[in-house]
């Protein structure tokens, strides 16, 4: 009768401990869709204050960085990766790539602006309006770090800066 009772004790606890599993699997593998879309979804440039500055700065979601992170350890220690991870690995290396470049522009672009003199300010205004003008698919959100268009949309960057530093 005692091992009877403590049967069924294991097993009650064992049930539990599955359908925690089960809660614990399905919030993670809702995690790493979170960072996927991170990566989707957000803009790849943001305008930020630095003192009295307003500057452009190149933005990557956290959620999607801590998923690769995740994503890394679970693989080093050998756990089989849900589809999701697999897929935020896999983006990660032309992900990074992108990034690189794009900040390269963007720290390319600050420098030629802080060039600029003041005098010179107002009649370079077109020029700037037109860097501003390509950049404006980063900003706006319409273009993503997975999108089609991001190589060409960084080369198009990098050129309307070449000119501006002309």
């Amino acid at each position: 009768k005692i091992l009877r009772k403590a049967i069924i004790s294991y097993n009650k606890v064992f049930r539990e401990l599955v359908d925690y599993e089960n809660v614990w699997m399905t919030a993670w593998v809702q995690s790493a869709a979170e960072g996927l879309n991170g990566v989707k979804e957000t803009p790849i440039l943001v305008r930020a204050t630095k003192g009295s500055e307003d500057i452009l700065a190149v933005h990557i979601s956290k959620a999607y960085m801590l998923t690769v992170s995740a994503a890394r350890q679970l693989r080093i220690m050998g756990v089989t990766l849900p589809p999701m991870f697999q897929a935020a690995l896999a983006l990660h290396p032309s992900v990074m790539a992108s990034k690189q470049q794009l900040q390269g522009v963007v720290e390319e672009c600050a420098a030629v602006l802080s060039s600029i003199p003041s005098y010179l300010k107002y009649i370079t205004r077109p020029l700037v309006s037109t860097v501003e003008k390509v950049l404006e698919p980063g900003l706006n959100g319409t273009l993503s770090w997975v999108s089609v268009g991001i190589t060409q949309f960084i080369s198009s960057s990098s050129t309307a800066v070449a000119k501006l530093a002309d």
